[in-house]
């Protein structure tokens, strides 16, 4: 008897359709030759690459002059007013100068704001309504405490080396000079004789004395106040040795007016 063989309807195989054949492996990619890159004939000759070397190297070396040079000092009298007050108030070039040439410069300001033309006072308005930031505030009270502090260092510097029998008369004229610089810095005069100031000068050495000796001074708690103003003020833009000296000035200055 012969066997009659059956043929499953989904085929020899339970799986065949549900497992597709792989596909054929693509054809591998010719490679692709590499190109060697070439200067341009003009730029194979070494002079012309030291040439271009050099022109590479001048140019980083203007780049980090400009980047790290000093702010150049404007014209007081003739540059536009807003670079003046920028230079003057906002920089610390204007602070490396010496104090002298600092205290002639504001003279110079001074002079300019008195016949401040019509432009010159748009651009001081401008500049004024640009100083609201902390920062721009702190550098501003840095560079005027800075004329005061190391004017008062410039005497304190000079006063060490004065012999002790010529002290009295270099205090004097110490004292004198410092009472000006607010003509300096204001641009108002004194209006008074140098006898009429060292005299204001000893009579407010002795009161000061009088109200110490009377307990009328300052309290202890009024005395930290002024001297947290003095550390936090124009005290933090001066230096140990500055500090120093000037105190020690001070207190001689302070003893010579009220006679001692």
């Amino acid at each position: 008897m012969t066997k009659t063989s059956s043929t499953s309807p989904m085929g020899d195989s339970l799986l065949e359709g549900l497992i597709e054949p792989a596909p054929a492996a693509a054809p591998a990619k010719a490679a692709r030759p590499r190109r060697s890159f070439k200067l341009p004939e003009p730029l194979r000759d070494r002079r012309v690459q030291a040439g271009i070397a050099a022109a590479l190297l001048a140019a980083g070396s203007i780049g980090g002059y400009f980047a790290l040079r000093a702010v150049p000092q404007p014209d007081y009298a003739a540059a536009p007013m807003d670079d003046v007050l920028d230079y003057t108030l906002l920089t610390d070039d204007f602070n490396a100068l010496p104090v002298d040439k600092r205290l002639d410069l504001i003279a110079a300001l001074l002079k300019r704001l008195q016949s401040m033309s019509s432009e010159d006072s748009v651009a001081m308005a401008m500049f004024a309504s640009m100083i609201d930031s902390d920062k721009m505030r702190e550098q501003l009270m840095k560079n005027a405490s800075l004329i005061a502090i190391d004017k008062w260092d410039q005497y304190a510097r000079d006063y060490q080396s004065v012999p002790d029998g010529d002290r009295g008369a270099y205090l004097d004229k110490a004292f004198l000079e410092f009472a000006k610089l607010g003509e300096t810095l204001t641009g108002q005069p004194v209006n008074k004789t140098d006898d009429e100031l060292l005299k204001d000068g000893r009579d407010q050495a002795k009161r000061d004395k009088d109200r110490l000796l009377s307990g009328e001074g300052p309290t202890g708690g009024q005395m930290a106040r002024m001297a947290g103003m003095l550390r936090n003020g124009m005290g933090k833009n001066s230096n140990p040795q500055q500090q120093m000296r000037g105190q020690q000035l001070m207190r001689d200055m302070t003893r010579h007016l009220r006679g001692n």
